[in-house]
């Protein structure tokens, strides 16, 4: 790890992180998972599926932020701009603040594994006959964009 990482603002990266969920890149790779694992997800309503993959990604997001940045005016602010800027870019389509509440509940009511519980209520809202096997993929999923994510502090330094 360098000494000298690169200094970001903390709004700014998580507006970056959450403009991607609203890309050409996300639908992208959002139809390479549906093509991929279709046989767990081939039930599941396209809405419902993409909406609890960018609430748990959003929840994931600011727990990285949380355990990477101690400014909580910073963190404050995050939640205060949270509502308005999601509501902007899902016009259609708001359920997904109160769903990324209760993923940040399901992180918060574990003391050893917080992914656990939200790998699990992502399993029973996506309706499917194999939601064992979901719910181990999706907790795997969950932890390669929490490791991404930490990943990205070793270059930068959110201020």
């Amino acid at each position: 790890m360098s000494i000298f990482r690169k200094k970001i603002d903390t709004i700014e990266y998580w507006k970056n992180k959450v403009d991607y969920l609203f890309s050409v890149k996300f639908e992208n790779a959002f139809q390479l998972l549906k093509k991929t694992k279709s046989e767990l997800l081939n039930q599941a309503s396209e809405i419902n599926l993409r909406n609890h993959i960018i609430a748990s990604y959003i929840a994931l997001i600011n727990i990285t932020i949380a355990k990477n940045n101690g400014n909580r005016e910073k963190r404050y602010k995050i939640i205060q701009l949270r509502d308005a800027y999601i509501k902007g870019k899902c016009e259609t389509d708001n359920s997904i603040i109160g769903i990324m509440d209760v993923y940040n509940k399901e992180f918060g009511s574990s003391m050893t594994d917080g992914i656990r519980p939200m790998a699990r209520y992502f399993s029973l809202s996506i309706q499917t006959d194999n939601e064992k096997e979901l719910k181990d993929f999706i907790y795997d999923l969950f932890y390669a964009t929490l490791t991404d994510s930490f990943n990205d502090f070793k270059k930068i330094r959110l201020v």
